[in-house]
Formats: structure tokens, sequence, C-alpha cells
């Protein structure tokens, strides 16, 4: 029976809390650009997603004419993925980012992908351990992206000094991990890494190839009630995300950041 997971109670209401906001769309626009200029002809590119969730990305990945074994530790993300993608050439199944070993016989894969933070579910430890995994069902100079929630988001830092709640302004600084809220009811053990720090855990395995913002100025999703009162605002802010996505300086400061590596 699989591992009953927090993200488990979050299935259901995910792609209403993210992946339909103004935010969540904006974001993830913004990965699709950097897979599409990393892969360059997506047609027939197979794929081994972590953390797949609701299978947002795997439907559309697939819809690009890729292979996608999608793979979360949540059953009921699985069970999500399934049911979005069903027609689509996606295999789901559960599986955690530390226990790749048991997909030994899938792939090898042309790139690993992970999206919104499935490794900041990970300590230290298990992030640098799991880059033998990754290196191993990937090809021979197979791509490994991951999209990660960084040690300084400007927006949330400017947002609850605002509010004179300094603990949750610098929460990201904290060596060890978050009690992230997920739900009213649901939390999450999180810990935040900043790129270099990211890209030095998979330094044996990889060669960092490329680094993005993601959420230079689009917030984070639970501001996204505080944009959709203000349509003109946050058509600016739209922009300036799609004009400054390139830039890898704003990776440091960004919601999300996005690294990509070439298996050595």
């Amino acid at each position: 029976m699989p591992t009953q997971t927090p993200f488990d109670a979050t299935a259901q209401g995910y792609d209403l809390e993210f992946t339909n906001t103004t935010v969540g769309r904006v974001q993830r626009e913004m990965t699709h650009r950097w897979l599409q200029a990393m892969l360059g002809d997506l047609p027939g590119k197979s794929v081994l997603e972590l953390n797949c969730g609701t299978g947002e990305d795997a439907k559309w990945m697939a819809q690009q004419g890729m292979q996608v074994l999608a793979t979360d530790l949540s059953a009921e993300m699985v069970a999500r993925t399934t049911e979005k993608t069903k027609g689509l050439e996606v295999n789901a199944q559960v599986c955690s980012i530390t226990e790749l070993a048991t997909l030994a016989n899938a792939g090898p894969f042309d790139l690993v992908w992970s999206n919104f933070g499935g490794f900041n579910c990970l300590d230290s430890a298990q992030l640098q351990s799991s880059a033998a995994g990754i290196a191993q069902v990937l090809k021979p100079g197979g791509l490994f992206m991951a999209v990660v929630m960084g040690r300084f988001c400007a927006w949330e830092t400017a947002y609850f000094l605002a509010k004179l709640q300094p603990s949750q302004a610098f929460r990201r600084f904290s060596k060890g991990p978050v009690r992230a809220r997920l739900d009213d009811k649901t939390f999450q053990d999180t810990w935040y890494y900043g790129p270099k720090q990211f890209a030095n855990a998979f330094s044996t395995h990889f060669h960092p190839v490329g680094k993005a913002g993601i959420g230079i100025f689009m917030p984070p999703s639970y501001l996204d009630p505080f944009l959709e009162k203000r349509p003109k605002f946050r058509a600016w802010l739209e922009r300036k995300e799609r004009k400054w996505s390139s830039v890898s300086f704003c990776a440091g400061f960004s919601d999300h950041f996005l690294v990509a590596f070439r298996k050595k």
C-alpha cells in the first residue's frame, strides 16, 4: 500500500489553489518556455517527471509529442494525473524522488523534470543522494531540470514586512525545515535552497547549463486574490515576468528558480 503523504489531502483542490490561478498559469508558462528552449524539438523525447502533482505538466508534454513517465509520492496525485492524461502518452505511477532505483527497468530518458518545489521536500542529505539516482535513469548527455523554491523571494519578504510579520518575511532563510501550509489543516516540512547550493548538491554527476527566475514579478500564489482585484497591475506584472524570464541574475530573488543540468 502506498505511503500516505500530506499531499494526498490537497490533490483534489490543488488545481483550484494553484494551477488555475493567474500566478500558477504564468509561472507554469515560463517553465514550459524553458523546456522548449533547452530541449529543442519536443516530439519523440522521453521524460521522467518527478513530483508530477495533478499531471498538468505531464499533459502538456504529452500534447507536444513527448513520452512521459509521471511519478509522485502521493497516490492521490498520481490518480489525478491518470485521470487528466487519459488517452495521452503518459504512464503515471507512485514513486519517490529518493527511490528512483525502483525504476531501473524504465528509461533511459532524455529528460528528468521536476516542477514547483518537489525537491524542497528533501533535506540536504537526501538532495545530494538523489543525484546518483537521477543520473542513472538519464541517457548519456541527458538533461535534468528542476524548479525549486528559493531562499529569498523579494515579493514574500516585502509582503510580510508590510504586515509586520518578520518571522514570516524571513522564514526561507531557516537552515532547518519550515512547516509550510498546504491548506488549513495540512502542513509539510519544507527546506529552501539557493541556486548555488542546489547546483552544488548535483555537481558530482551534472554540469549546470542554465538558470532562470520563475516568479520574478509574479508573486507567490497565496497573493493571487490580491492580483485579481487589480487587473491592470496584474497585466503589467505578467508583461514584466515574460520580459525578464531569461535573465539568470533574477533567480536569486524570485519565488522559484529553474536550474538545468547536463549529465556528465
